[in-house]
C-alpha cells in the first residue's frame, strides 16, 4: 500500500492487523514480503491458530523467515502442508530435522495419513541432509526401495564423484611434495648425491728404516 513507502513499523503493524480483519490472506502475503519492519513473531503466533489455512500457513512462513525452524515444521505438519514442511527442513542445513521430518513421513505412511510420495519428495528436496545408510534402513523396514532407489543412486554418483575428486587432489599434492623435496636436495650440498667412486683412496704408510729394522728384531732377523 501507499502508506507503506517508507516502511515503517507502526504503519506496517496496523495494515497487517486490517488485512487479517478482512481475511484477506493474499495481500497479507504482499505486505509481509514486501514491507519487514514489523513485529514478525507476534504476527505469527497470532494467526498460527487462525480458522483459515492460508493465514496458519502464513504464520509456518514467517517462523521459517526468522529461523525457528522446528516451530515452522509442526504447524506445516499439522496442517498437512508436506512440502513446506520439507523445503524448510531443506532451508534449515540441519540433518536431525530432515531424519525426522523423513521418519515422520513413513509412520504416516503406514497409517495412510499422507501419500507415499512424500517420502521420495523428502529424499529429494532434503539430499544433502539425508545419510544413505538412514534411507537403506527405513526402505528395508517398510519395503519403500522402489521410492528410495533414484535417492540411492544419485548418493552413489555423488559420492563416487566427491572420491575421484578427493584422490586427485591427493595426488597432486603428493606430486608437489615430491618435487619441493627433490628441489630442495639439489640445492642442499650436504644432501646432494655424490659421484661415485670406483677406486677409493687408499691411506698410504710410509715406512722408515726404523720400522724395518723393528720389525727384523722382532721376527729374529739381525
Amino acid at each position: 500500500l501507499h502508506v507503506q513507502r517508507d516502511n515503517i513499523s507502526v504503519v506496517n503493524e496496523a495494515v497487517n492487523e486490517l488485512l487479517v480483519e478482512e481475511e484477506n490472506f493474499q495481500q497479507l502475503r504482499e505486505s509481509i514480503a514486501d514491507y519487514d519492519a514489523f513485529d514478525q513473531i507476534a504476527l505469527a503466533q497470532q494467526l498460527e491458530k487462525h480458522e483459515l489455512l492460508e493465514f496458519r500457513r502464513i504464520a509456518a512462513h514467517l517462523y521459517r523467515t526468522n529461523k525457528r525452524w522446528e516451530t515452522s515444521i509442526r504447524w506445516s505438519k499439522q496442517d498437512g502442508l508436506w512440502q513446506d514442511a520439507m523445503e524448510t527442513a531443506a532451508l534449515s542445513g540441519d540433518s536431525k530435522l530432515a531424519e525426522e521430518l523423513l521418519r515422520f513421513f513413513v509412520e504416516n505412511i503406514k497409517k495412510d495419513s499422507c501419500p507415499k510420495s512424500c517420502f521420495a519428495a523428502c529424499l529429494f528436496t532434503c539430499f544433502d541432509l539425508i545419510k544413505p545408510d538412514i534411507v537403506l534402513e527405513l526402505s528395508w523396514k517398510y519395503n519403500l526401495f522402489e521410492l528410495s532407489m533414484p535417492f540411492m543412486v544419485q548418493a552413489m554418483r555423488t559420492w563416487n564423484q566427491r572420491f575421484d575428486e578427493l584422490t586427485n587432489k591427493v595426488e597432486t599434492l603428493e606430486q608437489r611434495l615430491k618435487q619441493n623435496d627433490d628441489n630442495n636436495n639439489m640445492n642442499n650440498p650436504r644432501v646432494a648425491p655424490q659421484a661415485f667412486n670406483p677406486y677409493p683412496q687408499v691411506p698410504m704408510i710410509e715406512y722408515n728404516n726404523n720400522n724395518y729394522n723393528g720389525y727384523n728384531g722382532v721376527l729374529g732377523f739381525m
